[in-house]
């Protein structure tokens, strides 16, 4: 992902955050604190996730990159203080996943101060400090972490002008995601430093529960009985061998799997995104499951096959 801090940006994420912090206070489940010390399991998502990134222990599958461009004054300093808040604040930034008898584990470190390294390209020509720029963010999300050790996130700042900032930062997948970037990372890090620089304390209320908190709770909900009608639901999905797609393809597939993908952007027509919009409103489904059905109904014509078997991203959140 990535921001571009405008002052009208900033207010902007700024009036969400607390407007979803007091949304939130009076929604959701009622989540008790674990006991002080205790390493709590891993969710059920973050397990599959663990699993996958073990099964490609150096490639970076999992890493999310961030980029904040900011223009106008910015001091480093409060930067890292408003940064090591943050890391203070919710675990999950000090997260490490260690095995424990021969499981995963969540195991939080103490707080720790964040020193941002700075790089500075002001003795590059212009055209060229972009493209410098772009270079060290890729090459910084494509190193792989270290799931035992961590930690889990690393944080660059590149200085493009004499007012014009990039903060670069990566972490892994099992301790961050889209949305808690644009709807808990930024808001935060913008109170933050504005409260820092004028010498005043954090404006930001401690955290209730933390995410450790919730996968235990997630654990103790799913014991018994219920946990065991998911798993016999699966089993009987996956009871028989799930069909391959033979799609006809220019180039005979890779012997060995990759994980060298690509995106490819389709830009619909005004009248015809606006025809789907009123089709999903009528039907009561998201404008997500009725393009996902149209892929669908696509790699049948291709494959001429009835069951297709295809994968989709999903945060999973019931709460």
């Amino acid at each position: 992902m990535s921001e571009v801090l405008t002052e009208s940006r900033r207010k902007q994420l700024l009036e969400s955050y607390f407007r979803s912090r007091v949304e939130s206070a009076s929604e959701g489940p009622a989540i008790p604190s674990r006991v002080s010390g205790t390493a709590p399991p891993l969710t059920f998502a973050q397990h599959q996730l663990w699993l996958h990134a073990r099964l490609a222990p150096n490639l970076a599958l999992y890493n999310e990159p961030i980029t904040v461009r900011h223009r106008g004054p910015l001091n480093p300093r409060i930067l890292e203080q408003a940064f090591s808040e943050i890391v203070r604040r919710h675990e999950a930034w000090r997260t490490i996943f260690p095995l424990q008898d021969g499981e995963p584990v969540q195991r939080v470190l103490p707080p720790f101060f964040v020193e941002l390294p700075e790089i500075d390209l002001r003795e590059l020509d212009r055209d060229d400090r972009e493209e410098e720029a772009l270079r060290i963010a890729t090459s910084d999300a494509r190193l792989p972490f270290d799931l035992a050790t961590g930690p889990l996130f690393r944080a660059k700042l590149v200085r493009i002008g004499v007012e014009e900032h990039r903060l670069y930062v990566t972490l892994h997948h099992l301790i961050f995601d889209g949305f808690s970037g644009y709807r808990v990372f930024l808001p935060e890090l913008i109170a933050l430093y504005d409260a820092f620089s004028g010498n005043q304390p954090s404006p930001l209320e401690e955290l209730p529960f933390q995410f450790g908190d919730y996968a235990m709770w997630q654990h103790q909900r799913l014991e018994g009985a219920e946990l065991e009608s998911h798993l016999n639901y699966w089993r009987q999905q996956l009871s028989t061998p799930l069909p391959s797609l033979q799609l006809p393809m220019a180039e005979p597939a890779l012997p060995v799997q990759s994980f060298s993908g690509a995106m490819q952007t389709v830009l619909l027509p005004a009248q015809l995104s606006e025809a789907l919009r009123e089709l999903c409103r009528k039907e009561g489904v998201t404008l997500f499951m009725a393009l996902l059905a149209a892929f669908n109904v696509l790699l049948s014509r291709y494959s001429g096959q009835e069951d297709i078997i295809i994968g989709s991203n999903t945060a999973g959140r019931t709460e």
